[in-house]
Parts: C-alpha cells; structure tokens; sequence
C-alpha cells in the first residue's frame, strides 16, 4: 500500500512541480535585480532582494527519505528541510515517523527557528506542501518497502536518519539491502552525543574524520560536537601555546522559566579521543538548559596558555582561521559590529553568515587573565542541517549514471522536485506616480525597524532619514536579525562619511539621526513628504509633546503609529473600515493617527459583520465583548517593579491605571486594559456604549489574537456558514491585502502569525453563530501586519491628491501594494 502511494505522490508532484514553476518564474520577474557595489545614495527607493536560493552543483537531484520516528527531532527535520528550501541539489521524497499536521504546524511556527516568511505550508492527505511541491509523509517509521521498489529498485540515493538514540545493527536487511544497491544511510545521533553506540560509524565533517568501517555508506553526522572541535582545533594549531583544555560549557535553549544543570558524560570522553588525554584531562564539561526558547546553543571554553597571550591574538587566530581555505565556511567570525543573541540563529539567513558555520567565534566575548584564556561562540541546528545536505551533495557527486535514483527493476528514473526558494522581501505593487519622500523618527523601534525592512522593493517609498537612532551600527544589527520577525536577506551595511552617518539597504543610503527637539529636524531642507512618528512619546498636536513641530520643521504630513492621547482634532484611520475620511474636506490630514494594532485587527473583521448585519436591516447590535490576548510590548518590565508615576506628573486620571504592567512580563498573565475599546467605536461609527473591552498581555514577543462576540437582540439571521462565506468574500474582494480567510487544515497560532501581511487573518473554526451570539476570533501580528496598515494608509493619503475625484471602493483597490501575499 506505501508502494501505491508512493507512485500516486511521485506522480502528484510532477504535476504540482510544472504548476510551481511557472507561478515561481512569475515571482523571480518580479524582483529587480541589483548590483549592490554600483548602488548609491541617488536610489528613489530601496531596490527589492532576490530569492535565497543555492548555486546548482548535481545535473539531477539527490533524492532523499527522512526518518524522523521521533518528535523531539522536528527541531533538526524543520533545520534539515529550511536548508534544502530554494536548493537544486536534493529533491526530499518522503518524510517519514511523524503526522503531516504535526510536521506541517512545526514548520510554520517552529519554536526554535521562528516563523519562516515566504514559506508556504499546507498539511494535505498523506503528506504536506512546501511552497506548492508536495512531500508525501508517513506516521509510521520508515520500512524497506519505502526505498526499496517490488523488483528490488532502489528508489531515493539516501536516508536521512534522526530517529532518537538509534543505534544500527550492521546486519540489518535495511541497511545491507539498500548499502548494495549503492544507497547511502546518515545518521545524525542524539544531543547527548552516544558516541560508544555510535562508535563504529565514520563521522562526516570538514576536517573531522574518522577510520572507514566496512560500511562505507553509512555515515554519522555529529552535532554540537562538530563545532567544539573546531574551536579547539583552531586554538591549537594557532601559535597561542595551549597547555590543556580546562572547561566546556554550553547553554542550549529549550528550557521553561528556570536553569537545568546537567553534566554531559559524552562530551568530555569524545575530545580526549579526539585531542589526547594530555589535553582535555582535567577539563569539566557541563550543559546548561536554559530558559530560552529559540535560537543557537552558546559555549564558552577556558584554556590555560604560556604568558603574554593578549585577546588580540586569540581573536586574530580565530579571524585568520575563519579566512582559510580548510576552515573557511564552517567556522565564522562575528566581530564587534554583530551584536550576538541566541535569537540571532532562528532563521536560515541571517546576515548569511551565521547559520551554516559549525561554530561562530564571538570576538566580543574573548578574555585572557595569568595564562588563562576564556573564549566563546555559538552553534546552532543549521550547522547540523548544512553538514548533512553538504554529505548530500557528496553522495550525488560519487554516484555513477547507473547509481541513479530507479523506479523500479526495469531503470526507469524518475526526476523529483526540489523545493523552491524563499522570496524573503519581494517588489511591491508601484501605486503611487512618484515614491513618497519618508522621514522616520523612532527608526530603531520596533514598528520603525518594521517599516524600515517593509520599504524593502517598494516602490512607493523613499526613505530619507531615520531619526532617533542612538548608533548606526547598532541599527544595522536591529534590521539584519530581529528575534520576532527573524532574519532579512539584504544587503544592510552601516556608513560613517563626512561626520555623518547613514544605513545603506541594497544600495540605497538612508541618513540616520539621533534624537532632536521636532521643530529642529531637517525636514525642510531634505523635502520630506511625510514625518511617520513612531516613538510612541509624541501623542497630541500642540505642546511640549505636540507633533505639529513636524510641520515646523517642514514635512507635508504627519502620520502616528499610536492612537492620539485625547486629542480629537487628530483623525484615526484604518484602512478597509474608514478610509472616507481621506475624501472629507472637513476632517483635518496634516496629522493623521494610524490608530492601535489591535484596533486594525479588530475593527476590519468587525466591519464584515457589520456589512453583513446591514444586509438583515440590523444597523447597531445590543453589545460586542472584546478580549485580546497580546503579545507583551517594551512598555512593560522583564521583572516586578513600579510602572506608575508619580501623582504630580500626572495631568490627570488615575496613576495606578496601568499599575499591573510592572509584573514580570515573560513571567505572567497580566490582566489589562486596550485602547480598542475606545478607538474602534470610532472608525466603525457604532456608539462606545456598546463596547466592553479587555486585554490580556501574555509572554510571547509577537503575534496576538483578538476573540470578540457580536451580542444580538434576537437571534442571528444568518448562519456560520454564511459569515464563514462573507469573510472569505471580504479576503478575495474589497479586504484583499487587509483580512486573510484561513480554511486550511493547519491551524494557525501566534509564531504561525508572524510576519503576516495581513492586519486579520479569521479562522475558519473559529467562526460561529449560535443563537443571538456571534463569535469570531481572529489573529494579528501585532507589529508586522500593523505596519502594513500604517504603510497603506500613508499610499492612500497620497493616492487622494494625485487623484482628485477618486472614490472610496477605488482607493482601497489602487492601495493594496503588496504583490507578493502569504
């Protein structure tokens, strides 16, 4: 029966593959291509980045199975399947000992890797879709059945094995069987390193090897181990005169709020045999779990050395190291400039440096006292990953035209799909007739990086100054790998010229800044068209906080990433709900607040309701209840402690109102108030009355979701199947850009919502009417697909001068800029 299905997926993906590469080649015209040397400050716009993709070494696919029989390895499989993503060299088969929507959920919303933009993820019947390409998987582990055809036709070139704490008995039909028929089996072992089990495979690494057993087709790809050894071997072969080894320490991630000591047993054996008893004998190896959910394992070494060995030399080692030819690739040198975080490995791009070296040597961190050198660096799962696609492509390259993948007995071969590439910032919809002059103030918070990296191959906009930035190198390392949205592919380099300083994206140089009384900023003199404030301190038009010194400084318009703190002469507007207000001559757009997150997640699903309730002749509803549960913000404090002023600065209200947000954030569910409240009765028209709002900040950094129920005076007219219909309309028609309608089997949570360019995406489940109550929950990024709102709104503010007569339904069609959608 897995035979069949095997021949029915093959069959499926040849036809899907032809689909996938036409809209694929549709993608790649689209993205302008840039010779980021020649590039200068002259740009209009930032230029769009290209796919990540990798260079094309095999004439034909390796073809591969994945056992995973195990679900504590998804870590390594998500890892193992991101590094072949936009790969011409290996073609994934069949993924096998895991459930399709398990697999699928994973790799959208991967706790240690972090949300993956521009993958398309879809569990289906016996299998998955990764962007478009379809992978069969199987729940159960995989059998010889699986590789091997009825006429005894060896049907991938390897396996790829992660079952937990496997260890192989050489007799094994499975592993013979296939061995003969020039297949090739890598095992990647388990964290805790079972080198005794393990022993008699050859361990695959640059520069790590090991006595070939009689199965030369097998082979295990090491994992922390790997780099480890590197930074040890480059200690020693380096001219720093190292006596002994005298302590290992990791820290990986994956721990709950507290730290886990554990000795590793397997650790302190593996390097005496890799380096000799006179090295490692007295060192202490030790592992930390520590309580952070995502990213690259930290170690820190300590090693004695002869005297006058200073951090100069020890970083310039590690330098020269990273720049040869053996070590050149699989160990990297990170230098001040690149501000290191475990986050910082949670995506396979970030800065293009970082994720596929087995050890990153943090220069930062390197310190010397009395002989005593301590040295640190990190190690992260797509070391691993890269190591075993690098096995890969090796085992292509030794396979003779007869090796190749067969169907069956007769030789017929069959050409799987590889998976195509990511499109990580791709060229947006040009709407407007010449790019928007852009002043930035807040560009290094977090809605001011959001909108720096949303620019990115968007025609409609040109960035001019980022004002409020403390330092341009810490900028830079703020938009190359950010923890929540992960990692940009592009070109971002910092530039010091002239007493000045700039941020350059893919060319286009950006002048950065620091903080300065509004009134004083250069926007006259650099002709901006709009201000965009995101700092968050600047909420009236007039007074010490007023955002009218914009204006005094010379920018056209104003445009405010928060709600206005009780000034009504500045006007909130959401897109999709109350853009009319851009057409009414008698509502003032000098100034213009962009409202709250939640408000344009809120507001743009509850305005389908409303719709649909005018169709019934039901003009307001008895009540709406609101809760959203957020992700927590910068406002709030990492432990226990005061968030209140004092009284006397405190023009009026109460001072405790916000009292609770000084517990502990990542720590604590903390019962809150929400601005939608009273914000989203006024871009809907409905009265505040009816509202009764409330928040609930949770420990996640990103993505949130709102439930809200529509309280009817009498029961609804309509069925779930016609409001589940109305939301699915709004996401194809006049929402298009704004709401996503989610059907897919694959459920979505908060690390699946990241980076959504949507301001609403509605799950089908979650939509339901019973009786008198509609219910209806919906989820948000909270900082990405706001920022989309905020950068729609400024292309419509634009759209309306340049189109005198342009009606509501027009503007909202002409402003949806983004080209290429989730």
């Amino acid at each position: 029966m897995k035979q069949l299905r095997f021949l029915i997926a093959t069959l499926l993906v040849v036809s899907v593959f032809s689909v996938s590469n036409f809209n694929h080649d549709l993608i790649c015209r689209r993205v302008q291509t840039v010779d980021f040397q020649n590039q200068t400050e002259a740009l209009s716009y930032i230029p769009a980045t290209s796919l990540i993709s990798a260079p094309a070494i095999l004439e034909e696919p390796v073809v591969v199975a994945i056992n995973v029989d195990s679900e504590y390895r998804l870590d390594d499989v998500d890892a193992l399947i991101r590094m072949l993503t936009g790969n011409p060299n290996v073609a994934v088969a069949g993924i096998y000992g895991v459930d399709p929507g398990i697999l699928a959920m994973h790799i959208t919303s991967n706790v240690a890797h972090g949300n993956l933009r521009g993958m398309e993820v879809e569990a289906v019947e016996d299998g998955i879709l990764l962007n478009g390409v379809y992978v069969s998987v199987e729940k159960d582990p995989i059998l010889i059945t699986d590789v091997l055809g009825e006429s005894q036709g060896r049907l991938v070139d390897a396996i790829v094995d992660f079952n937990l704490g496997t260890t192989y008995d050489t007799n094994t039909s499975l592993i013979r069987t296939f061995q003969d028929m020039g297949g090739s089996v890598i095992v990647q072992p388990n964290r805790t390193l079972r080198t005794e089990d393990n022993a008699q495979l050859p361990a695959f690494a640059p520069g790590l090897t090991s006595e070939e057993d009689n199965l030369s087709n097998l082979t295990r790809i090491p994992s922390e181990i790997v780099g480890i050894y590197y930074a040890i071997k480059t200690m020693l072969e380096s001219d720093l005169a190292v006596t002994s080894l005298a302590r290992v320490r990791m820290i990986s991630p994956g721990g709950s709020n507290q730290i886990d000591l554990a000795l590793s047993r397997d650790l302190g054996p593996t390097v005496e045999r890799m380096f000799g008893s006179n090295i490692a004998q007295n060192a202490t190896m030790d592992h930390v779990v520590g309580a952070a959910e995502n990213g690259g394992d930290h170690v820190l070494m300590t090693f004695e050395v002869d005297g006058g060995v200073t951090v100069d030399d020890i970083n310039r080692a590690f330098l020269v190291a990273s720049q040869s030819e053996e070590l050149g690739g699989v160990l990297s040198y990170a230098d001040r400039s690149d501000i290191i975080a475990s986050g910082q490995f949670i995506d396979i791009d970030s800065g293009r440096r970082f994720t596929g070296p087995a050890f990153v040597f943090d220069s930062r961190d390197t310190k010397v006292a009395n002989g005593v050198v301590t040295i640190s660096g990190w190690i992260s799962d797509y070391s691993v990953a890269k190591a075993i696609v690098n096995k890969l492509i090796s085992v292509g390259q030794n396979m003779t035209e007869d090796e190749r993948t067969v169907l069956d007995g007769t030789g017929i071969r069959i050409t799987l799909p590889t998976i195509p590439a990511l499109m990580r910032e791709g060229a947006k919809e040009q709407c407007v007739t010449e790019p928007i002059r852009i002043a930035l103030n807040g560009g290094g918070g977090r809605i001011g990086t959001a909108m720096a990296v949303s620019m990115i191959g968007d025609p409609n906009f040109n960035p001019i100054c980022f004002s409020a930035v403390r330092n341009v190198e810490e900028l830079v390392s703020l938009l190359r790998q950010d923890t929540a949205r992960g990692h940009i592919y592009a070109d971002i380099q910092a530039i010091r010229r002239d007493g000045k300083q700039y941020v350059s994206i893919n060319g286009k140089e950006i002048l950065c800044i620091g903080r300065s009384v509004l009134s004083e900023l250069p926007w006259d003199e650099l002709g901006i068209d709009v201000a965009v404030d995101a700092t968050g301190a600047f909420k009236v038009r007039e007074g010490k906080k007023g955002l009218s010194g914009h204006l005094e400084a010379g920018a056209q318009h104003v445009g405010l990433t928060v709600p206005p703190s009780k000034d009504p002469s500045i006007p909130q507007l959401v897109p999709g709900v109350n853009h009319g207000i851009l057409l009414d001559p008698n509502v003032a757009q000098d100034i213009i607040s962009f409202a709250s997150c939640t408000t344009n997640n809120l507001s743009t699903a509850l305005e389908v309701v409303k719709r649909l309730l005018a169709e019934y002749g039901i003009d307001v509803p008895k009540a709406i209840v609101v809760e959203t549960i957020h992700a927590l913000t910068k406002d709030q404090l990492a432990l226990d402690g005061q968030k209140t002023l004092p009284v006397a600065d405190l023009a009026d209200g109460d001072p405790l109102a916000k009292a609770e947000r000084g517990a502990a954030s990542s720590a604590n569910i903390i019962s809150t108030s929400t601005g939608a409240g009273n914000a989203a009765p006024i871009v809907l028209g409905w009265p505040k009355e009816i509202f009764i709002a409330s928040a609930s900040r949770v420990g996640n950094i990103d993505g949130s979701v709102t439930a809200f129920e529509v309280i009817l005076p009498e029961d609804c007219p309509f069925t779930t199947d016609d409001l589940r219909a109305a939301f699915q309309e709004a996401a194809d028609t006049y929402m298009e850009g704004i709401i996503y309608f989610n059907d897919s089997e694959t459920p979505l949570n908060s690390r699946a919502i990241l980076m959504r360019d949507h301001t609403s995406t509605v799950e089908s489940s979650q939509v339901e009417v019973r009786g008198n109550v509609i219910s209806v929950k919906t989820w948000y990024d909270n900082e990405w697909g706001y920022t989309q709102q905020v950068m729609r709104g400024i292309v419509m503010l634009r759209l309306v001068q340049e189109n005198p007569g342009i009606t509501e339904d027009e503007l909202l069609e002409m402003s949806n800029r983004l080209a290429v959608q989730p």
